[in-house]
């Protein structure tokens, strides 16, 4: 299974692999080395993948972070009931009245 990270490593390197590739492009234009009859269709095939890369790059990037944030609130919350436990364990009537407060607030 391909991780996020792998992901964007990959489209990474498939966007600075399109650049380049437009790069060389536009220097044959400069040199006069092709018209840009010639290049116009490559040059166009290459600037939308470069943007379709580019917009799925950060889609996953923000899944990426989205996931990020969410397991480090997931972890925070289960280490507020961890602690919340042992302090209850310890004072059973404490457990019981944060049970009733919730009962009564409709939590």
């Amino acid at each position: 299974m391909v991780t996020q990270r792998e992901q964007i490593f990959t489209f990474k390197r498939q966007i600075k692999d399109v650049e380049s590739r437009l790069e060389h492009l536009y220097d044959a234009l400069e040199t006069g080395s092709f018209s840009s009859d010639e290049l116009a269709p490559r040059i166009r095939r290459l600037r939308v993948r470069l943007e379709r890369v580019s917009l799925v790059k950060e889609k996953v990037e923000l899944l990426n972070s989205r996931a990020c944030l969410l397991a480090k609130e997931e972890w925070v919350k289960r280490g507020a009931d961890m602690v919340g436990e042992s302090c209850f364990k310890q004072s059973p009537g404490a457990f019981a009245a944060v049970r009733q407060t919730n009962l009564q607030s409709g939590q």
